[in-house]
């Protein structure tokens, strides 16, 4: 049932998010890394840290509170109601009802366009039945036929199963909701106290200096930290809450080479990783400015830089580096206009 489909699409796809752990994406920001040759670096990133499981929560809470009000429908003969769909995006109506009747298949389809040529030689016969039907029309002949989809009075017997059905999409929705919060760190979308007490864990971690929650499932950061690169670091590591591919790694190799690869800072239409896994999931369409307007998210958008004295093995800025202050910069602006793919480059210390 097509309606059923898409009303239910959100909470679906926050159940597939949930075997992944919670998936992010840089919104607003501006980031910087510093690799120095003696292996010492620092790295900075001010900006949107965007947790898409929740935001999708967020939508799909406020869209049950204006759904979950029990009601049931019927129409046609006793038997033949179906249970309404409480919930159905606000813009298909408050009073919509989902058919039990299946969509065509493609090979259905097909098969009528099929007998399209039968059809068109029924037409002239279909043409004269017409002209009869307007004829006994104006001689008072012809009757309208019931509509056979003209709501009524539900049986107590239907009314049960309706309410069955209901409790039970009601029961099922409560325990997603509670795993996803259990996953979330405790984050429960209809409860803003929750949220400042994971921006308040959150700054208590080294790093964070700033955390502040904006909207849906969107928080405001700064972050800094420095120190000996002896193995590897990824931005962003959030205790309690599992991100999913880090926008920022920075890998130290046997032979003195360090990596540093950004993922995530890409235009959201481009996106590896996080983006590309989430456009999976709501089926391909994650990424462009309507969807990410829907979850109340914004495009990437933004600046990294990364200088070193070490020795540039290789880097896919567009322009290449510059020297400033003794040290080599690249530069990576991320937006709808960048060719560049995701920043990368190899230094050897």
């Amino acid at each position: 049932m097509m309606l059923k489909k898409i009303a239910t699409i959100s909470m679906v796809s926050v159940s597939a998010l949930a075997l992944s752990g919670c998936l992010t994406l840089p919104g607003e920001f501006t980031s910087e890394a510093v690799i120095n040759a003696d292996g010492t670096y620092s790295f900075s990133y001010s900006g949107d840290v965007q947790v898409i499981t929740l935001a999708m929560m967020m939508m799909e809470e406020a869209k049950s509170k204006t759904n979950y009000e029990f009601k049931p429908y019927c129409y046609g003969e006793v038997g033949s109601s179906i249970y309404y769909d409480r919930y159905a995006s606000p813009e298909y109506g408050a009073a919509q009802a989902v058919e039990a009747v299946e969509m065509p298949s493609d090979a259905a389809a097909d098969a009528a366009a099929a007998d399209a040529g039968a059809a068109a030689a029924e037409a002239a016969t279909e043409a004269a039945s017409a002209a009869a039907a307007d004829a006994a029309a104006s001689d008072g002949a012809y009757a309208e036929e019931p509509n056979p989809y003209a709501e009524r009075e539900c049986t107590s017997e239907e009314v049960a199963a309706q309410r069955k059905q209901y409790d039970d999409e009601i029961a099922r929705k409560t325990k997603e909701a509670e795993e996803m919060q259990a996953m979330l760190g405790g984050i429960n979308p209809a409860d803003p106290a929750t949220i400042k007490q994971f921006t308040d864990r959150l700054e208590r971690q080294r790093g964070w200096e700033s955390v502040q929650w904006v909207q849906a499932g969107t928080f405001r950061v700064v972050y800094k930290t420095s120190g000996t690169l002896n193995d590897n670091f990824g931005f962003p590591l959030i205790a309690d809450l599992p991100t999913g591919q880090p926008f920022l790694t920075i890998t130290r190799w046997d032979d003195n080479k360090v990596q540093v690869s950004a993922p995530a800072f890409v235009n959201n239409t481009n996106a590896s990783g996080s983006m590309a896994m989430m456009s999976g999931i709501m089926g391909g369409g994650a990424g462009t400015s309507k969807e990410m307007e829907q979850l109340g998210l914004k495009q990437t958008n933004g600046t990294f830089t990364v200088r070193t004295n070490g020795t540039i093995v290789t880097n896919n800025t567009e322009t290449g580096p510059t020297n400033e202050g003794g040290m080599k910069v690249m530069r990576w602006t991320v937006n709808g206009g960048s060719a560049a793919g995701a920043p990368v480059t190899l230094i050897q210390l």
